[in-house]
Formats: structure tokens, sequence, C-alpha cells
């Protein structure tokens, strides 16, 4: 069989289409629980799957494939979307660590000894 057969692109959205819809939406639990390593390998075993069909010219597909094929795609940027609001919060969430460390480290080591047992007599 062809690539460029309607026949071909058929059977392979049915054996890969249902596993890609579920590999993007335990993409979505990872980010949510932010499980970066598990994201990178379910990303990964994606492009695997869709890398046939990436490189078909749109054309040479039927029209349920294309339709799957703008699904995934908009999955795919709902996804980058997520994962950049997501590492949005970690670095302010970091900042606010960081800003936490070094007003400890400030007291820590800048406060003359006793100084906070006065403050709490």
């Amino acid at each position: 069989m062809q690539p460029e057969t309607g026949g071909y692109w058929q059977k392979w959205l049915l054996k890969h289409g249902e596993r890609i819809r579920l590999l993007c939406a335990l993409q979505e639990e990872a980010i949510r629980h932010d499980r970066w390593d598990e994201l990178q390998q379910l990303l990964q075993e994606q492009e695997e799957l869709l890398g046939e069909i990436w490189q078909a010219v749109p054309p040479e597909l039927p029209p349920d494939v294309l339709t799957f094929v703008q699904e995934i795609r908009d999955q795919n940027l709902r996804l980058q979307q997520r994962i950049q609001s997501r590492m949005e919060t970690l670095r302010a969430e970091m900042a606010g660590v960081s800003r936490s460390r070094n007003t400890l480290r400030h007291y820590h080591t800048e406060l003359p000894a006793g100084h906070l047992e006065d403050r709490a007599a």
C-alpha cells in the first residue's frame, strides 16, 4: 500500500488515532501534575506516531484524516499554552522561594547575635 492512497491513511487513522488522542490526554495530566519526564516521553511517542503523517502533503490525505490532523494540531497548541502557563507559575513560585531564602539568609547572617531572642522577650 502506498502512503498516498486514501485506504492507507484510513488504516493509519484506525491504528493510531485513538492512541494519539490518549497521549494528548496523558500529556495534559502530566502537565497538571508537573511530571515533566513523563511528558517528554509522551511527546516523543506521539511524534514517532505522527512523523509519517507530518511528512504527507495535505491534498494526499482524505478529509477525515485532515480533520484528525487539525484536531491534533489544535490540541498541541493548547498543550503548549498550558505548558507555558505552568512554567510561568513555576517561575513565579521559584522567585518567591528565592526571595524567602534571601530574607532568611539576611536574618541569619546579618543580624547581631541575640537580636531575635531580644525581640521574642
